[in-house]
């Protein structure tokens, strides 16, 4: 059985792309709005699944004399 969330993947997908912090609440308004009739809890599963990690580049450290 497909989830609801499954047609609004697309959307989601694009609005992370584009704005990586949105949060999941955000989504959750902006899909209900657009027609999705589920849950907020399916909508932050996705989003945390869907979501890279921002990955912090490693600090070179150095002494001062």
């Amino acid at each position: 059985m497909p989830h609801k969330i499954e047609e609004f993947r697309g959307i989601i997908t694009a609005r992370l792309a584009e704005y990586p912090r949105l949060t999941a609440m955000r989504l959750f308004e902006e899909i209900c709005a657009a027609g999705y009739q589920g849950g907020y809890s399916q909508v932050k599963d996705f989003v945390r699944g869907v979501r890279t990690s921002a990955v912090s580049q490693p600090v070179v450290r150095f002494e001062t004399p």
